[in-house]
């Protein structure tokens, strides 16, 4: 082989922002754009080199070593011996002598190696996202994101008033009782008082003295209060049914976020409760169909009356696949435990009106008739029974005439009720400020957990990109193995691809999708 000329072109470059921890990389469109870039980094030029090895890590140029120290990048071409360019870390500068110094390099292969290889499926642990709509992205993170508090509280509003209900099977009329009310039978009339009212109220007591005067007292079951809003005697519950919408926050505790993660849950959710029954709402699980119907996250209330009445509450469009306007009762939580109202008869007129008074009238002609049968026969014996007996009823007609009023039903009640406090609470739940303000700069730093096999992202964002893998695959035809095994060892550990040069480590610009 004849006489080859030196013409190996070797470029010393300061002030690129990479090493060999491969931390961050520059993710170039084309190697036009690459060489561009470092060549604007060049602090130095050697022309007309012998053959440069790789593999030897070593390079010696006619330069003073103190010239070099801030040096810390080097690129080359045997352009001899084909077009590849070899970019490299600077980690050694040596005086050799006044004129000579020699260079130690380390193969930079993720920008010598750029535009040489694919990546291929392989389980990606974390990245940024093409995709930040609030609920595209729910996996957990490995991050201590402290306690969540309540940042705003609201109320449904349909338990201020309240009504008082008589189930009763007494009428005036003398009409048969019996109805169905909120879709369930009934063999009572119920009778409603609003309890806002003090007229109602009276009208109440109106008629359980009425009943007591017509002997029907006993007709009375129960008595019992529960909310105006939900207490429509009607057949249906048409006129039960409220539906109640709640807004999400714009901001956690006060923090706009960058990443809109921090919108779902654990950072951000809505947790509701009636007393007795409580549940954890996830914004991102509301369908948007139904969150843009209805001007925010829906709710339907509805309540049942009876004597024992339920109002429950369940979401709309929540957890439903597509469907956006189902309601979940399955997700719905149940208020139960209304006030149980005793009320009071004349014992003495229900003994009396109940054959009492003529069962006594009866005892104490029998008894004097028994006792002057037994006066005239000479029996003293029965004489003395007879008065006895007299005795004994008119001392239970006594009895009965002093007894005062007899209790019916169970009187119950809640502090929660008479304060009129009793309500579904919704509660917007945030982790706290500086929590949120920690988990956004590292959402902003490395991504979100995605846990999935995938085809890693490199550019999706406009300024840079995360990218962490396990067992990462490269694809390459032309490519040295031990580069190979590199490159996919430097997924795994993570690293970030940032779309510019000027652009490496800075995170406080914002980093769009693209």
């Amino acid at each position: 082989m004849g006489y080859v000329a030196p013409n190996t072109v070797i470029y010393l470059c300061s002030g690129v922002p990479l090493d060999n921890k491969y931390r961050d990389t520059i993710y170039f469109t084309s190697q036009t754009n690459q060489l561009t870039y470092f060549r604007g980094k060049v602090k130095y030029t050697f022309d007309s080199h012998s053959y440069q090895r790789v593999g030897t890590g070593k390079i010696r140029v006619a330069e003073l070593a103190d010239n070099l120290y801030e040096c810390n990048y080097l690129y080359f071409q045997n352009s001899n011996f084909g077009d590849k360019w070899f970019f490299a870390f600077v980690t050694g500068v040596e005086y050799v002598n006044n004129g000579t110094s020699e260079v130690s390099y380390e193969i930079d292969v993720l920008q010598t190696w750029h535009f040489d290889y694919e990546l291929g499926y392989c389980f990606v642990e974390r990245e940024h996202v093409t995709d930040d709509t609030i609920g595209a992205n729910v996996i957990a993170e490995p991050i201590n994101f402290g306690d969540a508090r309540c940042v705003e509280l609201e109320r449904s509003g349909y338990f201020n008033r309240y009504t008082a209900i008589i189930a009763s099977g007494y009428d005036a009329n003398d009409r048969t009782p019996g109805a169905i009310y909120s879709h369930i039978p009934s063999g009572l009339n119920y009778l409603s008082f609003d309890l806002t009212n003090n007229t109602a109220w009276t009208d109440a007591l109106d008629y359980l003295q009425a009943a007591v005067d017509d002997e029907k007292d006993d007709a009375i079951v129960a008595i019992w209060m529960q909310p105006t809003a939900f207490s429509t005697l009607e057949e249906t519950i048409t006129d039960n049914c409220h539906l109640i919408t709640v807004d999400m926050p714009t901001r956690i505790d006060g923090y706009t976020p960058k990443n809109n993660k921090l919108f779902t849950y654990p950072y951000n959710y809505l947790g509701v409760d009636c007393g007795n029954d409580s549940a954890v709402y996830r914004y991102e699980w509301f369908n948007s169909g139904s969150v843009n119907a209805y001007g925010g996250y829906a709710f339907y209330l509805v309540g049942v009356t009876c004597p024992n009445p339920e109002i429950q509450m369940s979401p709309l469009g929540y957890a439903t696949g597509n469907d956006n306007f189902t309601v979940n009762y399955s997700e719905g939580i149940t208020m139960r435990d209304f006030p149980q109202i005793a009320w009071a008869s004349d014992a003495y007129r229900a003994w009396v009106a109940n054959g009492g008074y003529y069962s006594a009238a009866i005892n104490v002609a029998g008894g004097l008739a028994s006792g002057v049968v037994s006066a005239l026969e000479g029996n003293a014996a029965g004489v003395l029974s007879g008065m006895i007996g007299i005795a004994q009823t008119v001392n239970n007609a006594t009895h009965e005439a002093n007894r005062g009023a007899t209790g019916h039903g169970i009187q119950g009640g809640t502090a929660a009720v008479a304060s009129r406090t009793k309500d579904f609470y919704f509660r917007k739940m945030q982790i706290q400020y500086d929590y949120a303000m920690m988990i956004d700069d590292y959402f902003t730093r490395y991504g979100y957990q995605i846990n999935k096999v995938k085809v890693p992202s490199r550019n999706g964002r406009s300024r840079w990109n995360y990218v962490k893998t396990s067992g990462c695959i490269v694809l390459a035809e032309s490519m040295p193995g031990d580069d190979i095994s590199k490159l996919e060892s430097i997924y795994d550990n993570g690293v970030t691809f940032w779309m510019s040069g000027s652009y490496v480590g800075d995170y406080s610009a914002r980093n769009s999708i693209r």
